[in-house]
């Protein structure tokens, strides 16, 4: 069985990332609507990081197709400066920013893990995943 051409792996890539944003809304939401007991606090935080390990699948792809875009846009001459060459910067630094909290949180280093951070890195993330989906619209379709 082959898989159609019209399925790339940038396809795939955002097919995970949503399924991990709806995975981690389902994890905020579950808690949420709890008694917020400790059983609570780790079932939320088991959710959280089935749907960090998704996001870090999609890193692989994402990193690799970045750098290959960037050679392209230098080898071809296009400024630094134009705005989806500065909007895929800044997607690749709030990823970057997102996946270290992230990261912490997910191997509980953080003693001071608190809700407003929580809520930080949940907004960090889902501004992150906007602008993946203004790059993908803008790349693929």
């Amino acid at each position: 069985m082959t898989i159609p051409e019209s399925i790339m792996l940038a396809d795939v890539s955002l097919i995970l990332q949503i399924l991990a944003l709806i995975i981690l809304v389902y994890s905020i939401l579950k808690f949420k609507r709890s008694n917020r007991k400790k059983e609570d606090i780790d079932t939320h935080g088991k959710i959280a990081s089935i749907a960090f390990a998704l996001v870090l699948i999609t890193v692989v792809y994402m990193a690799y197709s970045a750098y290959n875009l960037f050679q392209l846009w230098i080898s071809v001459g296009v400024s630094l400066t134009t705005p989806i060459v500065m909007l895929v910067s800044l997607h690749g630094l709030l990823g970057v920013i997102t996946l270290i909290f992230a990261a912490l949180f997910v191997a509980n280093r953080w003693k001071w893990k608190k809700v407003g951070y929580m809520r930080s890195i949940a907004a960090t993330w889902t501004i992150t995943f906007l602008g993946g989906i203004i790059i993908y619209s803008y790349m693929y379709l």
